[in-house]
């Protein structure tokens, strides 16, 4: 896995003025945890990478090619060609659907402006600090004609969603998935450069939108798709296993791999 890295070259920008035991932004969306600031040959540099506090599959993440990626780790020990991912990619695309449905925001940036900027930190013309990201200013409610709510068990924050400006990050909003030996990763993707910007925050804007209320919705029915799907792969396994060893006394009389009876009597029977 690739990050970026942002590097904090201006000795007057507010990263610098965080007192020493303050380690990390301090600003991100819920249970989202950056990763700690770096010193490199004595220049401040912030990995653009954040895990989920209670999902160590989880992480949300923007690589050198400026995409944010939100990636979830499946690992098995089973033989990924018996695993069937119907019910896998099922939600995933259900994940990409909310993402794309809480993009959908009500409010233009003209009406913003007007509202004063919610989505900012302390007074308006006050300048920015990092003292100011400890008050941050009342989330609008996402209601409107736009916003649509999705059924989750917990309604959404209003700070889930994100407001439809030039439709470019809602229609940026793709999924990969990469199959490899010992698992699966999936992958969900925005190429719009403000997308981190809305994940993370910035020293003026909140940190708002979809990602960590999808991710807290769906990751447990996934894990759970993700437990049924190995097990009946183990099943299927187990029972090729024995259909080889039937074939194999069949031909041989005895099953390759079968403990024999001096085996179990520790090599004396």
């Amino acid at each position: 896995m690739r990050i970026d890295e942002w590097e904090f070259a201006d000795a007057a920008h507010p990263v610098h003025e965080r007192a020493p035991e303050e380690t990390r932004w301090p600003a991100a969306l819920p249970r989202m945890i950056p990763d700690e600031y770096m010193d490199v040959e004595g220049q401040t540099v912030e990995p653009l990478h954040m895990s989920m506090e209670g999902y160590p599959s989880l992480d949300l993440y923007k690589g050198p090619g400026g995409a944010t990626i939100q990636k979830a780790i499946l690992r098995t020990a089973q033989d990924m060609r018996d695993v069937d991912l119907t019910e896998i990619e099922r939600i995933a695309e259900e994940w990409l659907k909310h993402l794309r449905t809480m993009s959908l925001g009500p409010y233009s940036l003209n009406t913003l402006r007007e509202m004063g900027h919610p989505y900012g930190f302390g007074e308006k013309g006050e300048p920015p600090s990092w003292q100011r990201l400890k008050r941050p200013r009342a989330i609008p409610r996402a209601v409107g004609r736009q916003a649509i709510r999705p059924n989750f068990r917990q309604p959404a924050p209003d700070r889930a969603f994100i407001n439809l400006q030039s439709g470019d990050l809602y229609r940026s909003w793709r999924r990969m998935q990469l199959q490899w030996f010992g698992g699966l990763n999936l992958l969900w993707l925005n190429s719009t450069r403000q997308a981190w910007w809305l994940a993370h925050g910035t020293y003026k804007m909140q940190a708002h939108g979809p990602w960590a209320t999808v991710a807290e919705e769906l990751l447990p029915r996934l894990h759970k798709a993700w437990r049924r799907a190995t097990y009946r792969a183990w099943r299927a396994q187990a029972r090729r296993m024995r259909q080889e060893t039937a074939a194999l006394e069949g031909q041989f009389g005895m099953g390759a791999g079968l403990p024999t009876p001096e085996a179990d009597a520790g090599g004396f029977s």
